[in-house]
């Protein structure tokens, strides 16, 4: 709870990730080579000799599910099943395969009472019967016709799972594992952005729980590219770290102690998730919230634009002290943009301050760019222009618009 660590262990491998799973007395590792057990009451630490269990090569992948440690392993549709309780002990004939399409098995996964068995092209549910020579049966009528495409996307997310999914069709896309069948979470646009990347099976993912809005991450690490999903709003944003556009530094998320933590994909360092913090580890953390497009037939001059925002959260000393919103203005429909224009949002404890600026000129369709990089608490309900529509002279009644 202190921040400190203890070694408890080291393993035969030092790159690529591994997968870890408990059955409430023991931890189970796999690195794509080799098994390990941890005991945390026996402080044991060990790697897995049962020539059973050796004689399957390349684990990848382990779950928990009824009693029993489940492994998955490389370019295989086999599944292998521990000992009750027990992931020290294995049995070479308590396997079977998923056998509804060819494809190999990318990850293994509990989900609601049942074991998930995630193919590259198919996704299959198996239940346990409680039979005593191989107690777990594949649930017909219950295959998906969509598999993993990437094998760390996949989270568990709410009450199922969420990951970048893929069928023969070709396309990739985020979708919710809801019941026996996935449904897309992806807008047209994020699809078109994913699809364009020139990789997208490093994908990872992670997720968490914040101010009751359940988050969705997945990350891209050829591309540096990272986007988030609100379970609760639905909608997508792009997530950054720094100043540069690099993807988020967030990699692998967990509970524990009352608190949430995100691993650093670059330096493996770990951090505390909290929303009252203002900067990344030190670091600014630059927002920016792009308005939809705000067009008419005629051109829209427009008077007064301001930001319904939470005024007066200025630091008592810089930086921060003079927080602003920088504002960029596009009368091309967002193909361009104009120089930025500072609107200030309020010392500390100016609370009736307005943000707002004048004078905008006219346009046919406008988009607005917002971005605030000061490390202040940020909170903004909307936009609001006042505007005239003006053809050939005609002058209409100004107007208040939303547009965010």
């Amino acid at each position: 709870s202190d921040g400190t660590y203890t070694n408890v262990g080291t393993l035969s491998t030092s790159t690529g990730r591994v997968c870890m799973s408990d059955n409430g007395t023991q931890l189970m590792i796999v690195d794509g080579t080799w098994g390990y057990i941890y005991t945390p009451g026996a402080g044991t630490f060990a790697k897995i000799t049962d020539a059973d269990f050796a004689g399957f090569s390349s684990p990848t992948t382990v779950t928990f599910e009824s009693g029993f440690f489940v492994v998955t392993f490389a370019n295989s549709g086999r599944f292998l099943i521990s000992a009750l309780y027990d992931g020290v002990n294995w049995t070479a004939t308590d396997y079977a395969n998923a056998e509804s399409s060819p494809d190999p098995l990318v990850h293994c996964l509990a989900n609601a009472g049942q074991l998930v068995l995630l193919g590259d092209l198919t996704t299959e549910h198996w239940t346990n019967t409680g039979a005593t020579d191989f107690p777990y049966q594949r649930i017909q009528g219950a295959t998906s016709e969509w598999g993993l495409h990437a094998r760390w996307s996949v989270v568990k997310f709410g009450e199922g799972l969420v990951g970048l999914v893929k069928s023969k069709a070709g396309e990739v896309l985020v979708a919710k594992l809801d019941g026996y069948a996935w449904q897309s979470i992806s807008t047209p646009e994020l699809v078109t952005a994913i699809n364009s990347y020139s990789v997208t099976s490093d994908a990872t993912g992670l997720s968490y729980l914040k101010g009751g809005h359940g988050f969705y991450q997945i990350n891209f690490g050829t591309a540096n590219k990272s986007w988030l999903y609100d379970g609760l709003s639905g909608a997508w944003s792009e997530l950054q770290s720094g100043t540069n556009g690099d993807r988020d530094r967030a990699e692998i998320a967990t509970h524990s102690l009352a608190k949430s933590y995100v691993s650093d994909y670059g330096s493996g360092k770990v951090y505390t998730l909290d929303l009252e913090t203002v900067t990344e580890n030190g670091q600014p953390i630059i927002r920016e919230l792009t308005s939809r497009h705000v067009s008419s037939e005629k051109q829209l001059k427009v008077y007064r634009l301001w930001l319904d925002i939470e005024a007066g959260v200025g630091n008592a000393t810089a930086p921060g002290d003079v927080p602003v919103v920088m504002l960029q203005v596009s009368k091309d429909g967002g193909k361009g943009f104009g120089t930025e224009i500072m609107m200030q949002m309020g010392r500390i404890g100016e609370r009736r301050f307005r943000c707002y600026t004048l004078r905008l000129g006219r346009g046919y369709d406008w988009v607005f760019k917002f971005r605030i990089s000061d490390p202040v608490k940020v909170v903004i309900l909307g936009a609001w222009l006042s505007t005239e529509s003006n053809a050939n002279d005609n002058f209409l009644q100004p107007m208040a618009r939303s547009v965010a």
